[in-house]
């Protein structure tokens, strides 16, 4: 007897020590693809990626001179394509339909100029 009551106080000590592990839910992502028809060089190349990356919830972005698109994988737990598509105009770029920021526009280096 009182070997089952030691298990038993052992066990219920045990039990009460472990700590609860909270099961892993993954995040399921989205993929987007943006026009940009207004970068022209590389260096617009980079302002995109980089404006992309700073959005919260982006996982991946593949900018693309050739095609002038942006590929963006994100979790849409945390941003949204109208959110990618401000990123993208708040540096000076048309995406999609949205036009670009004009003041941004201005700042933008010579090459990257459209007009």
């Amino acid at each position: 007897m009182r070997i089952i009551s030691i298990l038993f106080l052992l066990s219920f000590f045990l039990g009460c020590s472990q700590k609860n592990e909270t099961p892993v839910v993954e995040e399921k992502t989205e993929s987007a693809s943006i026009a940009v028809n207004s970068m022209v060089c590389n260096m617009c190349v980079n302002t995109l990626t980089d404006a992309l990356k700073k959005v919260e919830g982006v996982q991946t972005v593949a900018v693309n001179l050739d095609t002038k698109n942006a590929a963006v994988t994100f979790f849409p737990a945390k941003t949204a394509i109208s959110m990618l598509e401000n990123a993208i105009t708040e540096v000076g770029y048309n995406a999609n339909e949205k036009k670009r920021n004009e003041v941004a526009y201005e700042q933008l280096p010579g090459c990257c100029k459209t007009e």
